[in-house]
């Protein structure tokens, strides 16, 4: 018998290229799941990152809302007490200041209240300025300030 004749089929299969390529196949496919695995974890760490920046971005804006709104209310109390001692009788007013009047993001709105004291043997009375800005907008700041008259 010839050398080739005692080769069985078994390890023929095992030497040919096509079984050879299974080992490799199955490697292949998982470095390759691995790779969509690590993908998707880094996609998902900068969606998140990217909300963060976004909610941080929005509590920035916010606050500068919230500090522009207290300056507006305390400039409220103080065009009060300049009209009310100008006039006696002068009971309040909505003062609005257009947007581009100081930094364009929106307008803001001034309502003044004096309120006169219940007990006539009182003479003092309160005003009270509550400033929203920017006025008309979703994410908009409230502050609200008062003085007692005397």
């Amino acid at each position: 018998m010839t050398r080739f004749a005692r080769t069985t089929t078994a390890s023929r299969r095992a030497r040919s290229p096509r079984a050879r390529g299974r080992g490799r196949g199955a490697r292949g496919g998982f470095i390759t799941l691995l790779a969509l695995v690590c993908v998707a974890v880094l996609v998902a760490g900068f969606a998140a990152m990217t909300r963060l920046v976004a909610l941080e971005r929005n509590g920035q804006r916010q606050e500068e809302f919230r500090a522009q709104a207290e300056w507006l209310a305390e400039a409220g109390l103080d065009r009060a007490r300049a009209r009310a001692n100008g006039d006696p009788d002068w009971n309040g007013e909505t003062w609005t200041i257009a947007a581009e009047e100081f930094d364009g993001r929106g307008d803001a709105t001034v309502t003044i209240d004096r309120m006169m004291p219940e007990n006539e043997d009182d003479d003092r009375g309160e005003i009270r300025a509550v400033a929203v800005y920017p006025a008309g907008a979703t994410m908009r700041a409230r502050a609200e300030r008062r003085i007692v008259e005397y």
